[in-house]
């Protein structure tokens, strides 16, 4: 294909892979053959804890049993291995170790067995753990970080950054030929490609067509072009002359084939017309569930952890360890929470054309030009006053969680009036669904207020600009490499406009010859346009008994005998029934527990008990200082119950020898929702 200016133009498709794939999923969501390789490390942190972080994915004590890779059912102790290889960034104190293993599950997710475990790693830098024999009868596997002192709780401010981390599950042949940090591969394609068009749009789905005309490359006859592979874009950086800047990055979704074959001006090996769609990951936001709310565009890497794409918020990809949920909402995808978020916060997300989700808090976002459009510079524009994009009323759509009961309830505030700009230009209503805004005090008002400041009154607006990219030298990032949420000055002296805007939407037409990018943009002020969230669902909850209102101090019968057995009391009131229909009823149990810490450096745990079996993993486990007073929060998934009545409670021990502690239970609770 001759692209214009030479400008090595390339489509891509991802090959197989050549080695185990990494089944460690990233915190943000890069994973695959090459490692585990999160942007600047992702900090492991927790005041006072043993904290076991099981693959990342949450930064709490155990994870949910979903964040678990499958794998093929291990029948003799000759069938799979496993191995892998942890890195250390960086560490507050040199008396901050860190522990790994491998955690192995069954069929039904019953952990049994942990192997592979290696000593405190101390140093930092790569440490490969031995490549070890997963127990008969695995079906799920979890790598497991344990972060302490070596071997004894950590102290406030204790962190350690881990920079990359893999765990491979193969025969032993493949177990030893494997290259943890391994690179894709992809086949490029350009050469037989016709046509490609790009479409992005803020967090509207992107994409990807392009017609290739190659009969080597028919699907029916040739794997590589299957729906979900990886494929990509770029053009060649003319500033190094060796490295590409990615134009689009995604997955893709179908595959069309017209065989033209009795077309005697098309060359036979050309008849083979394929029509590729792509979609980039937007669609992962709409395709993962997330039912947890949050306020603050700060908080969202608590929604995001765990997602299959990587995301920079306010400029990190660093994840918390703690968030509040001000709203649940069971039928929410990742994406309707970020846009609930972002409007909630009047900020501005986009997937990047590297396929990175961005999502910025309107404090953190840049409204520095970083490039200027004049009119030698387009070719084509358009322009227009239309005052159907004003806004003058606002209604307010509040989510809000009711603590009592544990539902989300919606709220409706409003309407905020522009009067002056109604009486001008007739009403304009807009409905915005946010959480996290205060009622007390003019919150809401103060945020309808910003809305109808930027909004209540139209004006002459470029929307689009169309720019041809005649040279190699234009493949820069001040014109055809320009991005969704970049801000630059476009100047039109027949409109009489020089001001700054963001781009909101681009589009990419490459064309033997010709090579055309369009931009669209909104005013960097503005706010986002508000977005169609669906309505909210809450889980059936089962009635739950209001816990007595007092104190109970578990002493001798939470203390460790000079043995390695363990006594466990059961806390006062904290139990209920369960009576599932069948074996395939599932329940999410949640335990928020108040514990003071009598002896320092002890670890107190707090277990699921049901129909007499303790759910030991995972387990609330909490630790810190003599008198330190620890909330923490756990939950449980059960399924598999058999029909009847089933009774659960909740139980408690010190590990210590001779040591108590002290469970506040005025302040602990367990809510049971039944999910099916």
């Amino acid at each position: 294909m001759n692209f214009p200016t030479n400008a090595q133009v390339r489509l891509e498709v991802q090959k197989d892979w050549t080695t185990l794939a990494n089944l460690v999923a990233n915190h943000d969501g890069r994973s695959g053959g090459w490692g585990w390789t999160p942007t600047s490390g992702v900090r492991v942190s927790q005041s006072g804890v043993l904290l076991e972080v099981r693959t990342l994915t949450a930064q709490t004590t155990g994870s949910a049993l979903s964040d678990h890779a499958q794998v093929p059912l291990q029948t003799s102790s000759t069938d799979y291995q496993l191995r892998g290889q942890i890195a250390l960034g960086g560490r507050n104190s040199t008396s901050v170790t860190v522990q790994a293993s491998y955690r192995c599950y069954n069929a039904s997710k019953v952990l049994i067995g942990t192997v592979g475990t290696t000593a405190h790693i101390t140093t930092t830098g790569t440490t490969t753990m031995p490549a070890v024999t997963a127990p008969v009868g695995t079906r799920f596997v979890a790598m497991n970080l344990l972060v302490s002192r070596s071997g004894s709780a950590t102290t406030a401010g204790d962190w350690v950054t881990v920079s990359n981390l893999t765990m491979a599950y193969g025969t032993a042949a493949q177990i030893f030929a494997y290259t943890p940090l391994a690179t894709p591969t992809y086949d490029t394609i350009t050469g037989s490609t016709t046509d490609i068009e790009i479409n992005r749009e803020a967090l509207n789905l992107g994409t990807l067509s392009a017609i290739v005309r190659d009969a080597n490359l028919d699907p029916a006859t040739n794997a590589l072009l299957v729906k979900g592979r990886r494929v990509r874009v770029s053009a060649l950086d003319p500033l190094t002359m060796n490295t590409q800047q990615m134009l689009f990055v995604g997955t893709l979704l179908n595959v069309k084939v017209d065989y033209e074959l009795k077309d005697p001006e098309i060359p036979t090996n050309r008849q083979t017309r394929i029509e590729l769609s792509a979609v980039d990951n937007v669609s992962v936001l709409a395709n993962s569930s997330r039912t947890e709310g949050v306020a603050t565009v700060p908080e969202l890497p608590g929604v995001l952890n765990g997602l299959r794409l990587p995301w920079s918020v306010d400029g990190s990809s660093t994840s918390i360890d703690a968030y509040t949920v001000v709203a649940r909402n069971e039928s929410a995808s990742a994406l309707d929470q970020v846009l609930i978020t972002r409007d909630s916060q009047r900020g501005e997300a986009w997937v990047d054309r590297t396929g990175v989700l961005r999502v910025f808090s309107r404090s953190a976002l840049s409204n520095t030009s970083v490039a200027t459009l004049a009119e030698a510079d387009y070719s084509d524009l358009n322009v227009d006053f239309d005052s159907d994009r004003l806004i003058n009323v606002v209604r307010i759509n509040l989510l809000r969680l009711n603590l009592i009961d544990g539902q989300t309830v919606e709220t409706a505030f409003g309407p905020y009036v522009d009067q002056e700009s109604v009486d001008k230009w007739g009403m304009f209503a807009a409905d915005f669904t946010v959480q996290g805004i205060s009622t007390t005090g003019t919150a809401l008002q103060d945020y309808a207020n910003a809305i109808l400041t930027s909004n209540a009154n139209p004006k002459r607006r470029i929307n689009t600009v169309t720019l041809p990219v005649k040279t190699h030298s234009q493949v820069i990032a001040s014109r055809a490499l320009l991005d969704l949420g970049d801000v630059v000055t476009v100047s039109n002296t027949a409109a009489a406009i020089n001001e700054a805007m963001r781009i909101t939407s681009v589009k990419h037409v490459i064309t033997p010859g010709k090579w055309l990018v369009t931009f669209g943009f909104a005013a960097p002020a503005s706010s986002p346009v508000p977005t169609t969230t669906p309505p909210v669902v809450n889980a059936p909850r089962l009635n739950t008994d209001t816990w007595t209102s007092r104190q109970v101090t578990q002493t001798a019968a939470v203390t460790k005998s000079s043995t390695t057995a363990t006594t466990n009391t059961s806390l006062p009131g904290i139990t209920t029934d369960l009576s599932p229909a069948n074996t395939s009823s599932v329940y999410r149990v949640t335990l928020q527990a108040d514990v003071v810490i009598s002896t320092a450096g002890t670890v107190n745990i707090i277990e699921l008990v049901v129909d007499n079996v303790a759910l030991t993993d995972p387990a609330l486990i909490t630790s810190g200082p003599a008198g330190m007073r620890v909330a923490g929060a756990q939950t449980w998934r059960i399924t598999g119950l058999a029909p009847g009545t089933r009774t659960i409670y909740a139980r408690t021990r010190n590990t210590a020898n001779s040591t108590s502690a002290t469970v506040n239970l005025a302040h602990t609770t367990m809510t049971v929702v039944r999910e099916s």
